[in-house]
């Protein structure tokens, strides 16, 4: 459903993305993981379409849309549906108009019709049921937690029904209890809407609620790639490292275990530090 192929991208001197490739099978969601500014959201922008490969391609479907320009482009990702780590709001509209938005701009974009300010009332006030914001249609996002944005931000994403959803280290900032509410929310989105995701994150606890699949960027590519029990039990030192420094939670453990057949050895880990830090 997602593919990126062969993908490069730089700024200024500055490469991020270096060969980098990915397919997100339909209908899952894969997590990309790896260190805090390693470059994984660029990706992101590249599929949303803020920003063109310097080489390569990211096809949705059997679209190419790095090739598209103008309105062709913006019609091919219609369907698509981001949630940015800074929510991204708009700061002078309340939260019911915030959620309304995307209706009001484009319709309904399955059935290819507009729609009536009833309907798009009604769908607001599901959309923010769903996400436990029942009394904030009427306030701004300044009155909110940062929660609360990212809860109205979901809710944007779901009276839409996106095929494609896309989200940027969505717990980033906030507290356990909470970012653990964002996680179980995403999951059931992506299932009740049968989208397809990709979730940016460094953080282990959210990638094991949220993914299907777990793939590891690393120096502008990505390294591994599997399902997540195998992804958990892989042996590649890049992986062990990973997970070496991360924090699991009890009922996963035992899984990593599973996956190491000798112990890793001190210079073993120190090898693989100056790898994933260099």
């Amino acid at each position: 459903m997602i593919q990126a192929k062969n993908v490069w991208k730089s700024y200024g001197n500055n490469q991020i993305l270096k060969g980098l490739s990915l397919d997100v099978p339909l209908h899952s969601t894969v997590v990309i993981l790896g260190r805090s500014g390693a470059g994984k959201s660029v990706l992101l922008r590249q599929i949303m379409g803020l920003d063109v490969p310097d080489e390569g391609s990211i096809w949705i479907g059997d679209t190419c849309i790095s090739t598209l320009q103008g309105k062709a482009k913006q019609r091919s990702l219609l369907d698509v549906g981001m949630l940015f780590q800074s929510s991204a709001l708009f700061d002078s509209m309340t939260i019911g108009d915030n959620v309304a938005f995307h209706l009001k701009q484009n319709g309904e974009l399955h059935e290819d019709r507009r729609v009536s300010t009833s309907e798009i009332k009604d769908r607001v006030a599901k959309a923010l049921n769903q996400v436990g914001l029942d009394d904030y249609q009427d306030k701004l996002p300044s009155e909110l937690s940062g929660g609360q944005k990212r809860r109205a931000a979901l809710a944007r994403l779901i009276i839409y029904h996106p095929k494609v959803l896309l989200f940027d280290e969505p717990t980033t900032g906030l507290d356990p209890i909470t970012a653990n509410n964002i996680n179980t929310l995403i999951a059931s989105t992506v299932r009740s809407l049968g989208a397809t995701a990709i979730v940016v994150t460094h953080d282990l606890n959210s990638a094991l609620e949220v993914g299907d699949y777990f793939a590891l960027h690393h120096e502008g590519k990505i390294a591994y790639v599997d399902e997540k029990r195998a992804f958990l039990q892989k042996g590649d030192s890049l992986v062990r490292s990973y997970l070496e420094h991360a924090i699991v939670p009890p009922e996963f453990q035992e899984i990593i275990q599973e996956g190491i057949e000798e112990p890793i050895g001190q210079s073993d880990i120190k090898h693989v530090k100056e790898v994933v830090l260099r």
